[in-house]
């Protein structure tokens, strides 16, 4: 292990205990300084000069520096900064509040009362990202945003896991089938906004041909296909500017039939903000921020409710919220001596299980955090949550407890 030089964990302001020694060691063995005088002076002003950013508390990498910061509820998507600041330091908060381009609620966090955390101690609580689909599972009466067209049909067949939907288009005479995406979404549909839908699908066609656009339609002609993965479409990045956008299933050259279940939709054009964030300024911690190595750790699993979209548990609880495959965390430094440096990440996924685990995120060598102002007004780093691999979005359930911060002075020992 490489580890920090002490110069990268001291302000500007400070003077490090290393090289005040060095500097009046020397001054002490020059001919200007008499020499047992000017060594005891040293060794005395050494002492006397410990930097106050490493006390002992700094030495015990079991000080969680985030105690007081407790999972707590965040504001309301509504709450444009009038209760609770924008990008507020010390609040467990919405990466995408005030940046979404609207008020829609596209999280949640809710407390599971006391006790309900690891082991029977502490509070535990549940982050889950919204489904944007009005009718996800398909279990009900058709809703109204799926049509169909000329010959094509769409007909809700019974399954081992509940219903679905079959959709057949036709060659002669031609017919389509589809959702109207304008239709099926909760969010306002805006032009600029970017979405991702997947869906379970059950089909003998190696391609399902398709077209996702704003009518009219031409023709289907040469369209374009998608292949099914392991059982499910994915169809993303896309835009639903209108109340016509549609995604329809059907070909010229061919027939198709396919079954579709379990929707999942999400706004991926808010991929990098779908999170849970706390925000740190120097002074919002005990003890204060200093730069360094840090490890940031936060126990978890899958809700015992949910399943993953592909469970066989879903042949007899259908419409069982989806359950989280990984949980992401990341520490970022967003606050820098240079005010232009490029704020500095480091990330990583965890698999999950029903199991509470407690899952750690530290620094790869070398990166630690740069120093910054220890007395700047402004959050200097930022601690991360996702309910699913940052930058690959999805609808998601998981339970979380217990977040902890901690320095490691000398590096990681382990």
């Amino acid at each position: 292990m490489q580890y920090i030089s002490i110069m990268n964990r001291i302000s500007p302001h400070r003077q490090p205990l290393a090289s005040t020694g060095r500097r009046l060691l020397k001054q002490a063995l020059s001919p200007r300084w008499p020499g047992l005088v000017g060594l005891a002076m040293a060794v005395g002003l050494n002492a006397c000069d410990l930097p106050p950013s490493f006390g002992s508390e700094y030495y015990d990498h079991t000080t969680n520096f985030i105690n007081a910061q407790a999972l707590a509820l965040p504001p309301l998507a509504t709450d444009s900064g009038g209760t609770v600041a924008l990008d507020a330091p010390a609040v467990w908060d919405w990466e995408w509040r005030g940046h979404a381009g609207n008020s829609f609620q596209y999280m949640n966090l809710s407390g599971l009362g006391a006790d309900s955390g690891p082991n029977g101690s502490g509070e535990a609580w549940r982050l889950e990202s919204v489904n944007l689909a009005a009718d996800p599972y398909l279990e009900t009466a058709i809703h109204a945003a799926w049509a169909a067209d000329g010959n094509g049909s769409v007909i809700q067949q019974a399954a081992g896991n509940g219903n679905r939907l079959q959709l057949k288009s036709f060659v002669s005479p031609f017919g389509w089938a589809g959702l109207n995406l304008s239709a099926m979404l909760l969010d306002t549909p805006l032009p600029g906004r970017q979405y991702t839908l997947f869906s379970q699908v059950v089909t003998t066609l190696p391609k399902v041909s398709y077209k996702l656009q704003t009518l009219p339609i031409a023709d289907f002609n040469d369209p374009p296909t998608i292949t099914p993965l392991a059982n499910f479409l994915a169809f993303s990045n896309f835009s639903i500017g209108s109340s016509d956008t549609w995604l329809r299933f059907g070909a010229a050259n061919s027939d198709q039939t396919l079954a579709l279940d379990d929707l999942r939709l999400v706004r991926s054009d808010l991929a990098a903000r779908l999170c849970l964030v706390l925000r740190l300024r120097p002074d919002n911690t005990a003890p204060s921020l200093v730069a360094g190595y840090y490890e940031f750790t936060l126990w978890a699993r899958i809700p015992p409710d949910a399943l993953a979209p592909a469970s066989a548990g879903r042949d007899t609880d259908p419409t069982a919220p989806f359950a989280a495959a990984a949980i992401d965390l990341g520490m970022r430094q967003v606050g820098f001596l240079d005010e232009q440096q490029t704020p500095k990440l480091a990330r990583e996924a965890f698999a999950l299980t029903t199991e509470w685990q407690q899952f750690s995120l530290r620094m790869a060598e070398g990166s630690n955090f740069d120093r910054f102002d220890e007395s700047s007004a402004e959050p200097v780093l930022e601690l991360l949550v996702y309910p699913f691999t940052a930058g690959a979005p999805d609808v998601a359930a998981v339970e979380i407890a217990a977040p902890g911060l901690y320095f490691h002075i000398n590096g990681y020992q382990d």
